[in-house]
């Protein structure tokens, strides 16, 4: 077939390989300006200059949770555009790295993009970023002991030899459990379940059973049913009725006052004695009915009195959507007690904004103003057309510097007069 020569998307790559690197003049090796300044759970942010205050106030907030292992709330506040989200990757990455790696005594960061609609979507996110392969691995490491006096008093088709049994608890429980009768499984099953009622690693009779079968049945449809359960989706009637199970699905009131109180114990046996999580958007709900946001808000209430130790939530909001969702729900609110702006940058904080993204850019060595191509008053231009929005002030940078490495006359600095032209157009 003959090439399209005007669509050569391999030589189009080749030439501009070849091209000389245009941000060279100003000491730089790319934009390091985001062309969309949306942020990204895989970027790097460049920001906790600018943004000292704030992340002062999230550090004590979380100073408090670690030491205490007790509830409290924070409220991320911020304009779209003001870097709510960037923060929330910034600090859960920060946790994760600082306090999810100790001995003991660990910190778990989850990042949750906006509440949904319900407690069970809520509860589904968590699971899901929980992983599944990760929290079937929890499970096993608690029960194994439970499961091992299960067993001994079932009788089995056959015994596992010292040789067949993994290293690993939870693939060791499911070889163990390949030894185990179909006829069997359900009085397994039973067995398991009431034991660990009694241990406390759960209130709820089928969440139990499903714990014990996503981690010990070797037929893998069956762990599915067991797994959808547990993250709170339907199931249907001959799936139920296969687990074994009363209900078909979990109820908001189920999640609220028996799973997820199993989900934290289940953690917080494993060494994360503090579960936080980081709701981005929550002004989506102000968006819904005010009886459906209520209804929302004060099942959110409850998952909070129900969960007053090893859990903590942080939440991203815009100010006027919180205003009204507090005034909603006041006893959530109550229990939302910190409370964390990002204001518009003035001038001095976008000095450092732009300061950080180009040293992430500069060649080495450099010993000049860490503001060129910029200076002082085209920052201070900038800022005043993105009216202190951190995302349009990163974006403007993006378009002005592109704009700019386009003229060969601009060899240093970019002029005021320049930059005013580029961002009037």
């Amino acid at each position: 077939m003959k090439s399209n020569k005007e669509f050569d998307l391999l030589e189009g790559i080749r030439k501009t390989k070849k091209e000389e690197n245009p941000y060279l003049r100003f000491s730089l090796n790319s934009n390091p300006f985001p062309k969309s300044a949306i942020a990204d759970v895989t970027s790097e942010s460049f920001f906790s200059r600018c943004r000292k205050k704030a992340l002062a106030k999230i550090k004590d907030f979380l100073v408090y949770t670690y030491s205490s292992r007790r509830w409290a709330g924070l409220i991320l506040r911020g304009e779209y555009g003001s870097g709510k989200t960037h923060m929330l990757f910034y600090v859960i990455n920060e946790v994760n790295k600082q306090l999810g790696t100790l001995d003991k005594r660990r910190t778990l960061a989850i990042y949750v993009e906006n509440p949904k609609g319900s407690i069970n979507e809520l509860h589904q996110d968590v699971m899901e970023k929980l992983g599944r392969d990760n929290f079937e691995s929890q499970v096993a490491a608690v029960i194994e002991e439970r499961v091992k006096e299960v067993f001994e008093s079932i009788p089995r088709q056959r015994l596992i030899t010292a040789e067949e049994i993994p290293q690993d608890p939870l693939f060791r429980l499911r070889r163990t459990g390949k030894g185990v009768s179909t006829d069997r499984k359900n009085q397994a099953w039973d067995i398991l379940s009431k034991k660990l009622l009694s241990d406390g690693l759960s209130q709820h009779r089928d969440f139990a059973r499903c714990l014990g079968i996503v981690t010990i049945d070797e037929d893998q449809d069956t762990r599915n049913s067991a797994w959808r359960f547990l993250i709170g989706n339907a199931l249907s009637k001959s799936e139920a009725k296969k687990l074994g199970l009363v209900s078909e699905r979990l109820s908001e009131d189920e999640i609220i006052r028996y799973v997820f109180p199993s989900v934290i114990e289940i953690l917080s046996r494993n060494g994360i004695s503090m579960l936080i999580l980081f709701v981005d958007e929550v002004e989506k709900i102000a968006t819904k009915s005010s009886s459906f946001a209520f209804n929302f808000l004060e099942n959110l209430r409850s998952l909070i009195d129900n969960n007053l130790n090893h859990f903590s939530m942080v939440f991203a909001c815009v100010p006027e959507a919180w205003d009204v969702l507090a005034s909603t729900s006041p006893g959530l609110s109550e229990r939302m007690s910190e409370m964390v702006d990002l204001d518009p940058l003035d001038d001095s904080q976008a000095v450092l904004l732009v300061e950080d993204y180009l040293k992430n850019a500069r060649i080495q060595p450099y010993s000049l103003s860490p503001l060129l191509p910029f200076d002082e008053a085209t920052v201070k231009e900038m800022n005043r057309v993105s009216k202190g929005s951190m995302r349009y002030i990163l974006q403007n940078c993006h378009i002005v510097l592109e704009h700019a490495v386009a003229k060969a006359d601009i060899v240093k600095e970019i002029p005021i007069e320049f930059v005013r032209k580029i961002l009037s157009g």
